[in-house]
């Protein structure tokens, strides 16, 4: 018995059997991994792209490019010397969600125009397959540009965010299910659409750029 205690003869294979889960578990979650930084590089990019689009297109809240403004004071700025808005001119900051397969809603009481926001996502998604509708949110809100009476509203900035998105690993998604749930609220808070699939959440994406021409028809003139 003592010696049959003291026998290493299979002592390669018992360290084999206890290193070999951890040295492919450790190469898999590299790949995972590599997969998980490739989605938010790709999600930055669509950001991005989805941001150019809108700055171009008729906005997604409808309403805000004809706002209502005082004949009396026609040419006037909008904003002060310091950059703080005067009152001449009202102030935009909308926010639009799509909700469901189509349609959605936007803040501040504006319709929300389902064909502009297919048409900006729609180059979103050609980039980034795994982009659905539900992760993508638009704001418009006014800078300290503008004055009173301009044609097609005060000058907005026009961010692009995508929202409530998650990586699924592919070789240790069985391993980190119990690290990982479904997002419940995105950066700002807002509540999640349901039936998120677990798995990290992909960083925060957003992009701003400033209205160039929010009337299409006018854009296209160019």
């Amino acid at each position: 018995m003592s010696k049959f205690l003291k026998d290493c003869g299979g002592g390669p294979l018992v360290e084999f059997t206890l290193t070999f889960p951890i040295m492919i578990s450790l190469a898999l979650g590299t790949v995972d991994f590599a997969y998980y930084w490739a989605d938010a590089s790709f999600a930055n990019k669509a950001a991005f792209i989805g941001a150019r689009i809108a700055v171009i297109s008729s906005p997604v809240a409808t309403g805000i490019t004809d706002p209502s403004w005082t004949v009396s004071l026609l040419g006037q700025p909008c904003y002060d010397s310091n950059g703080d808005s005067n009152g001449n001119c009202p102030t935009v900051n909308t926010t639009c969600t799509p909700t469901g397969t189509s349609g959605g809603s936007c803040t501040g009481g504006e319709a929300f125009n389902n064909t502009t926001f297919t048409a900006i996502l729609n180059p979103m998604s050609n980039l980034f397959p795994k982009l659905q509708r539900q992760n993508v949110k638009i704001t418009y809100a006014t800078n300290n540009l503008g004055f009173v009476g301009r044609p097609n509203g005060p000058p907005m900035n026009i961010t692009v965010k995508i929202r409530c998105m998650t990586h699924q690993f592919f070789f240790i998604n069985v391993l980190m299910q119990w690290v990982f749930t479904a997002p419940t609220a995105d950066q700002d808070g807002v509540t999640c659409p349901s039936g998120a699939p677990a798995g990290p959440t992909i960083s925060a994406s957003a992009t701003s750029l400033s209205s160039e021409c929010l009337i299409y028809s006018e854009c296209v003139a160019f």
